[in-house]
């Protein structure tokens, strides 16, 4: 029996029924979050809450619920236990956000000579991973095998490599980078790594922020200007995600956790030479030495400049230089990461210690002008300074 709107609904579980369960506010923009309800499970009850008017059948045959906001809790009993389905997971009840190819994100980067550039290979594509991603951008949703698991490094980050099933066969073909941050510091929680390495060798489900950055274009495991960093939550295909928004902090270990503030032009200057040049559909940056290097993990102290802004999957706010050229720095927040709510109080005109991840905003990178235009993403401590 279901239960969505005081009353009840016959419900009919046959052998191989799809039982996924979509779940939204009547917002146009909003999408469906789908929950596999397994046919070994017990459903007790599904709820809205905050507020729920009335529910109706979609055109697939699930059911949605009308609410006044889109905290729905979904409680299911199984054969040994009763779940509840996070509400920061719910956060991401998959807004416009389309699965993108993973595929499609492997073609991004290929590792250059040393007498060549790098370069984005395709910017079509880009545009294509973009508008998959939606209004959730730069947070994505990807899906591939989990074949490597790294050692944790020395700023605290778990690193592992996702690929597409039909290159699990093939060592030639690359991986895409991910990266969990702070497993390894000492208040890590051991249950969810411990269910983090039982995916090893499965086909996953990822959310996690996609970010282009000249950490790694040649001297890494997994050679990349392309990551998915942090990693928010990842799971079995259509299982529970492993939530680790959590762990979405500054390093608490290692260098990076004693980082002094860095001036502006630390996240914000191009490498020297730079020049951004589109050839076909490549978007090369080219320098004299063919190479060039960013920092990761920076900490800046500025004013705020452009009040937060929410988005489907965070918000943005701007901090800008205290220096004569008073030059501002783009920052996204991920919804549910533990500095969101500092983030969704910053005012104009204060000033602020901002701790970060360097990345590049890809709007510009396939704007019809090429910009060099660094932003964090996401930022990750914000202090009264």
């Amino acid at each position: 029996m279901l239960a969505l709107d005081a009353g009840l609904h016959a419900v009919l579980f046959k052998d191989e029924v799809d039982a996924a369960i979509g779940i939204c506010a009547p917002s146009p923009s909003d999408a469906v979050a789908e929950l596999v309800v397994s046919r070994c499970d017990s459903l007790l009850k599904l709820e809205p809450v905050d507020g729920a008017t009335s529910s109706r059948q979609t055109n697939g045959g699930g059911w949605r619920a009308a609410c006044n906001a889109c905290a729905v809790e979904l409680l299911w009993k199984n054969r040994h236990e009763s779940r509840l389905v996070s509400p920061v997971l719910r956060a991401y009840s998959r807004t416009g956000m389309a699965l993108v190819n993973l595929t499609d994100l492997l073609k991004l980067y290929r590792v250059p000579k040393k007498t060549e550039d790098p370069a984005v290979e395709s910017r079509a594509i880009l545009k294509k991973v973009i508008q998959a991603a939606g209004a959730g951008f730069p947070v994505i949703r990807t899906r591939g095998a989990l074949t490597h698991i790294i050692k944790p490094e020395k700023d605290g980050d778990f690193h592992f490599f996702v690929e597409p099933e039909s290159f699990v066969e093939q060592p030639e073909t690359p991986m895409m980078t991910c990266e969990i941050q702070n497993l390894n510091a000492p208040d890590a929680p051991a249950d969810k790594i411990a269910k983090f390495k039982q995916l090893a060798g499965e086909e996953v489900e990822l959310t996690g922020l996609l970010r282009i950055w000249p950490e790694h274009l040649r001297n890494s495991a997994q050679p990349h200007f392309f990551e998915i960093h942090p990693v928010l939550a990842i799971g079995l295909v259509g299982g529970t995600p492993v939530d680790f928004h959590s762990q979405v902090t500054f390093p608490k270990v290692g260098p990076d956790a004693n980082e002094p503030v860095k001036p502006f032009g630390t996240v914000l200057n191009p490498p020297n030479g730079l020049t951004l040049k589109l050839s076909g559909q490549r978007i090369v940056f080219k320098t004299p030495t063919h190479a060039f290097n960013k920092e990761n993990y920076v900490r800046l102290v500025g004013r705020c400049s452009a009040a937060p802004t929410p988005v489907a999957s965070g918000l943005w706010f701007t901090l800008q230089d205290e220096g004569a050229q008073h030059r501002p720095l783009r920052c996204f927040v991920a919804a549910g990461s533990p500095v969101f709510t500092k983030a969704q109080a910053v005012k104009v005109g204060n000033r602020y210690h901002v701790g970060g991840l360097g990345g590049l905003d890809m709007m510009a990178l396939t704007a019809s002008s090429l910009t060099w235009q660094p932003i964090f993403s996401p930022a990750l401590e914000i202090l009264p300074a």
